[in-house]
């Protein structure tokens, strides 16, 4: 268990209560229930027949420890003699893969696939759990083996190319308690470590069989050792559960030494005696601090992150933490501190963080791993509770003084004042030096208090920053601005940045735009902009045809044809792009939404304005059910877009069609059926038949027969077009052609 490993606060009762939910000892004794919050639920085994080798989960399952060295599985079998226990493993083996959907396949392994996930593998943060497979560079040989560090030795005899990658890319699905957390690994990335870790001498074990003689035996065997009280299993009843026997002074049972006739989790002597403290014991009162503490420890958090003396990167793996900024120093490479996060992040921008992959350091190589909502949905509420933010009334400026203390702030921002612009980046735009933290985010990212107290002395926050103190001891050092008044400085400077994309340039930030073209193939922009919001992608094909899309919202924003886009980047950094021929302008609110009524007014996009530039509902869309889950590029270049509406996994692939005119396919897949709704167009909406509408220059068709609600949209004057989707279980897609008249 990587967390209690590292340099973690936690005491023997604590330590017990994080070993009492990962070992799933509640699954059996409810009476441990209330030790174990949070607790770790073992893999889904529905479909392992389709990933995982027989021949590995056969020794696995007759000694799990001896296969996955650390594994948290316990040894089931071990009473009984060798030759029946490998019978009982192998029936066992035979009727999990039985239960399987579809057969293990193989696939070959590219080098250079191979060699881009080596890359990756030693970038992104995997080293973070997992021992570096090579040295860094300029180094001779790579770290020994850390204590507690989880091996991957096994992987090869264990998975396929294809399981193993499809693993990497969404790991929650068959492992829902995070302790393997998302990546955010694209479908190429995740394809490409997978290849590295399989790139290497392998068992060449036997695909599954077509028929299972012992599977009949392995379900008495798995029904007998209670297995489905940790691993749900489609027709197998869950067992009652088993009284709670001898915990704290007998030697019976899970805890004695050497089990007889129960689960053996092979555990230390230390590790016991942390269990029976914390049953002894009982649930203790936790302060704030202790509740996170354990967060941190059970997910392994602090393996990147250091909170008030405790975790952080290890020496042996900290040389591969990597940046594409250097000169920012170890701000640009080593995951922040988590000492004052509660007190210094607004809680919707901790929920961004946790859940919607936000991200302000595109420069830092290692990635904010995702553990998933389900598991992780009180840490922005304990960091809260922990690190109370002192209150602060920072003004709102009005009309003239509003004006005047924005150009001020502006000023002062600027490179001929204090200079922030050298080192931070502004709506998009790099600096014209190092690249930080977007300034733009301020606001939607800090609370003001502790912005107010870092700007004053960011030594006394961020010990080592190279931040310098432009008002020190609370003294401003251009006393030629605002009188001096260092309050009304900040301030100023705070309203300000508060205007996020809709603030002035400094003086300083590179404005010039860069036309981009698409020649041979597909050409791909990410970035903010006014088309498709603060998380747009623009795709461009030859021949001129072009799209933008909303990852925050899932909807199709425009469409043109011509040029493809204008970036302000110059050579380095992620900023605006905007189309470079007129587009045809669609809606930017959330696409797919399950209304509950056929009159139910559709959820817009919140709106902000000069005198209201923050968020009113920063969740949104993620309180009504939308994620983006990123997208993968087919041999072609042309990018399928992957999202999610509630229980309904959306794929979606654009291409050109006829002259001037994209082709979107739509592909669903869900487990019941249900009806989804889709907005497919807000505007001046003419209806040309039953399947052919038209608006702005633009003739959208949809398939024949569809169910639509052509209705009057919250704007006056305007309608909206709603495509009923009546989806049945498993597969399904339409096919929808756009055409710019």
């Amino acid at each position: 268990m990587p967390g209690l490993h590292s340099d973690h606060p936690l005491d023997e009762h604590g330590e017990g209560s994080i070993l009492i939910g990962e070992l799933g000892c509640a699954n059996c004794h409810a009476d441990l229930s209330i030790l174990s919050a949070g607790h770790k639920i073992a893999p889904d085994l529905n479909d392992v027949g389709a990933r995982v080798s027989p021949e590995f989960l056969r020794k696995f399952i007759a000694q799990p420890s001896v296969s996955v060295p650390g594994s948290t599985m316990p040894h089931m079998l071990d009473d009984l003699p060798a030759a029946e226990r490998e019978e009982a493993a192998e029936s066992i083996a035979q009727f999990l893969i039985s239960h399987a959907n579809s057969k293990l396949q193989r696939d070959p392994i590219a080098s250079e696939e191979s060699d881009s996930g080596r890359k990756l593998f030693h970038s992104v943060g995997c080293v973070a759990c997992h021992d570096p497979h090579e040295a860094v560079t300029g180094s001779v040989v790579a770290p020994s083996r850390r204590e507690g560090s989880i091996t991957l030795g096994h992987l090869p005899e264990k998975y396929t190319l294809t399981s193993l990658a499809e693993f990497l890319y969404d790991p929650l699905a068959v492992r829902p308690s995070g302790r393997m957390p998302d990546m955010s690994l694209s479908r190429d990335e995740a394809r490409s470590i997978a290849s590295y870790l399989l790139d290497r001498p392998t068992i060449d074990f036997a695909l599954p069989a077509s028929d299972f003689p012992l599977a009949g035996q392995g379900r008495e065997y798995f029904e007998k050792l209670n297995c489905a009280s940790c691993h749900a299993l489609d027709g197998v009843e869950v067992p009652e559960f088993l009284p709670l026997v001898g915990p704290t002074d007998g030697v019976e049972g899970c805890l004695s030494p050497n089990p007889e006739g129960a689960p053996d989790y092979q555990l230390t002597s230390d590790q016991i005696a942390s269990i029976r403290i914390a049953i002894s014991v009982g649930p203790k009162s936790r302060t704030p601090h202790e509740s996170l503490a354990d967060t941190l420890t059970r997910f392994n958090c602090i393996a990147c992150h250091e909170r008030n003396g405790y975790g952080g990167v290890a020496d042996e793996v900290n040389p591969y933490f990597g940046t594409d900024e250097p000169a920012l120093g170890d701000e640009a490479r080593i995951p922040p501190a988590l000492s004052e996060a509660g007190a210094k992040l607004n809680h919707d921008w901790l929920h961004k963080v946790l859940f919607d992959r936000a991200r302000v350091r595109p420069y830092m190589h290692v990635r904010m791993p995702q553990y998933g909502e389900d598991n992780l949905t009180n840490l922005a509420d304990q960091f809260e509770s922990s690190d109370l933010a002192p209150p602060i009334e920072i003004p709102v400026f009005r009309g003239k003084q509003r004006g005047e203390m924005h150009e001020a702030a502006r000023d002062l921002v600027g490179s001929d004042m204090l200079a922030c612009i050298n080192c931070h980046a502004f709506n998009g735009k790099p600096s014209p030096a190092m690249n930080g933290i977007d300034l733009t985010t301020t606001a939607e990212r800090l609370q003001p208090a502790w912005f107010k107290s870092f700007l004053i002395n960011p030594q006394a926050h961020r010990p080592g920053v190279i931040m310098p103190s432009s008002w020190p001891s609370g003294e401003a050092l251009r006393q030629d601005v605002l009188g001096g008044d260092a309050n009304q400085q900040i301030d100023a400077i705070w309203s300000y940045l508060e205007q996020g994309r809709t603030a002035r340039d400094p003086k300083g930030i590179r404005n010039e735009p860069t036309a981009l073209t698409a020649e041979s193939e597909p050409l791909i922009y990410r970035g903010r902009s006014g088309i498709a919001g603060f998380r747009g992608i623009a795709v461009g094909f030859p021949g001129g045809m072009s799209y933008a899309f909303n990852a925050e919202t899932g909807a199709l924003s425009g469409i043109w044809h011509g040029g493809f886009v204008r970036v302000r980047w110059d050579s380095q950094g992620a900023g605006d792009f905007n189309p470079v021929t007129r587009p045809v302008y669609l809606a930017k609110d959330l696409a797919f939404f399950q209304l509950g009524r056929e009159d139910q007014v559709w959820p817009l996009l919140p709106l902000m304005t000069e005198e209201e530039p923050v968020n009113p509902d920063p969740l949104y869309p993620r309180r009504l059910g939308y994620r983006f889950r990123g997208y993968f590029l087919d041999e072609s270049k042309v990018p399928t877009l992957m999202h999610q509406a509630g229980a309904v996994a959306i794929d979606e692939r654009t291409v050109p069609g006829d002259e001037k005119e994209l082709v979107r396919t739509i592909h669903f897949q869900t487990i019941e059926a249900q009806a989804l709704h889709f907005r497919a167009l807000a505007g001046g909406i003419e209806q040309l038949s039953p399947n052919a509408f038209r608006m702005d220059g633009l003739q959208l068709t949809i398939p024949e027969g569809m169910r639509v609600l052509l209705r009057p949209a919250v704007e006056e004057g305007q309608q909206e077009l709603i495509l009923v989707l009546d989806l049945p279980s498993g597969s399904s897609e339409i096919r929808l052609r756009y055409e710019v008249l």
